[in-house]
């Protein structure tokens, strides 16, 4: 899969650069919506349900030289590739916000607890806590 543009900012030594990628990735999602309002509306007009499956009953009904069918299933498929680089880059995310904040209870000499998985596979702190140097 290719690299978002907030993948890549992610990435990126220039602390700036994350912000202008979720800007621009509002101005999409806007236009997402509106694609969406859009399809609703057609579909309401039609006295057709809003959902998915009737979205593709009508794509399938009406398409008489599978056009649409061939874009409407692109759109969906680019859809799923967004959804799954929107869960990635949200886990790079939280896995940078992990350890800034880590490395800030380092820096303010805060106890560190390392977290161990127990017998039930969910994390556990051992209460036990060592400093890293003493100052």
């Amino acid at each position: 899969m290719r690299p978002t543009a907030l993948s890549s900012a992610l990435a990126s030594s220039d602390a700036s650069a994350p912000d202008s990628a979720v800007g621009r990735k509002k101005i999409h999602l806007a236009e997402l919506e509106k694609l969406e309002q859009r399809r609703r509306a057609l579909l309401a007009a039609c006295k057709q349900k809003e959902d998915l499956q009737s979205m593709q009953r009508f794509v399938v009904e009406n398409d008489r030289n599978r056009t649409l069918q061939a874009l409407w299933s692109r759109t969906l498929e680019l859809l799923a590739a967004c959804r799954k680089a929107n869960q990635t880059n949200g886990a790079v995310i939280a896995s940078q916000r992990r350890n800034t904040t880590e490395a800030l209870g380092v820096l303010r000499n805060e106890p560190q607890e390392p977290e161990t998985y127990g017998a039930s596979g969910k994390t556990e702190t051992t209460g036990q806590y060592r400093a890293l140097a003493e100052v």
